[in-house]
């Protein structure tokens, strides 16, 4: 039997403290769908997140990228869902981070599949 899901939550690091302080306001609230972007960086793919008004917000590490070039060379639908944000002191000078939802599905259950993921959203924007 196909796989016809995948759902994990995955880490993220941004590009700068700068950059990491706007997941802090309004254009970046926990339950927003974010897109993903596959860019070869050094060699290697990256997956790149970009919020709803076409902002590079962050990316992921080796591990998480590979794992979604994978669920997207199998033609899998993605949806990455903000569901967590957090500052760490160290290492100096300190860094902002996060957490999406990731969900991989068969598009042939994109309806399906799309309501389950807009309900979780939906739940986590109200802290659920």
């Amino acid at each position: 039997m196909e796989q016809s899901y995948e759902g994990y939550y995955a880490r993220f690091e941004t590009p700068s403290k700068e950059v990491g302080s706007l997941l802090m306001g309004a254009d970046n609230l926990v339950g927003d769908d974010y897109q993903v972007d596959f860019r070869v960086e050094d060699g290697r793919v990256v997956v790149w997140l970009i919020n709803k008004f076409n902002a590079e917000m962050g990316y992921f590490g080796a591990v998480e990228s590979r794992r979604l070039q994978l669920a997207n060379a199998k033609g899998q639908k993605i949806r990455a869902i903000l569901s967590f944000v957090a500052y760490s002191d160290e290492p100096e000078p300190g860094k902002y981070w996060g957490e999406m939802a990731v969900i991989c599905f068969n598009p042939a259950y994109e309806k399906e599949m799309n309501a389950f993921a807009d309900r979780v959203a939906q739940r986590m924007a109200e802290g659920i």
